[in-house]
């Protein structure tokens, strides 16, 4: 039997972070062809997927999503936004959904999420 490291045995599972990350413009250098991005979507695979987890899998990911495409991964000026930058954004988004009804899963800690940028600490 293969000695796992702890990852899921459908590895790389992604969490709001890795998602949040992903840079769809990353390997584009042509900015007409830039121009032609127009969207992005989030899969969220059945393999590790039933009704019970759907929503608290699938709504933090694609909020993170939502905000990498809609906001970009860096700023006018190059800065690189992290997800440190945009818990809290997410973590306001994530209590919104809750009071919804839409059962999303933590995007942190609670205690990260009320001591702002102390869990962002190397």
């Amino acid at each position: 039997m293969p000695d796992y490291d702890g990852n899921s045995w459908c590895d790389p599972f992604k969490t709001w972070m890795h998602v949040y990350n992903f840079d769809p413009l990353a390997n584009i250098s042509d900015a007409a062809q830039r121009k032609l991005v127009i969207g992005a979507e989030v899969a969220l695979w059945s393999e590790q997927t039933d009704p019970t987890v759907l929503d608290g899998r699938l709504w933090p990911r694609a909020c993170a999503m939502a905000e990498t495409a809609w906001s970009g991964k860096s700023d006018g000026s190059g800065h690189v936004r992290t997800t440190g930058e945009v818990a809290q954004r997410l973590h306001n988004q994530r209590f919104r959904m809750v009071g919804r009804g839409i059962n999303a899963e933590p995007m942190q800690p609670l205690w990260c999420a009320r001591n702002p940028g102390a869990c962002n600490l190397p």
